[in-house]
């Protein structure tokens, strides 16, 4: 299966690079725009959380993390993206 621009950029601040020729300003950009139409969106929400991480912003990151476990679950994956959250707030918090 293919992923998403989101899924691809998240995947790449989880495992700690970028792709060719995207900006951090741009990712905040682009997943700000994201959530923007689709507030409810685990991965957009996770996404930007990464980002945050990536620029050590951890108070930004602990916030996203936080509204990012309120939020309905409407995927499949939408349980384990949650996990991946909860583990970040985690070291977010120094847990």
């Amino acid at each position: 299966s293919s992923l998403s621009w989101v899924e691809r950029v998240g995947a790449d601040l989880f495992l700690g690079g970028f792709p060719d020729g995207v900006s951090m300003q741009a990712s905040f950009d682009n997943l700000n725009q994201a959530i923007g139409r689709d507030p409810e969106c685990i991965i957009y929400n996770l996404g930007l959380a990464q980002a945050y991480i990536a620029e050590d912003n951890s108070h930004e990151a602990e916030l996203t993390l936080e509204h990012t476990l309120k939020l309905p679950n409407r995927s499949i994956h939408d349980a384990k993206r949650k996990e991946t959250a909860k583990e970040l707030l985690d070291d977010v918090k120094g847990l």
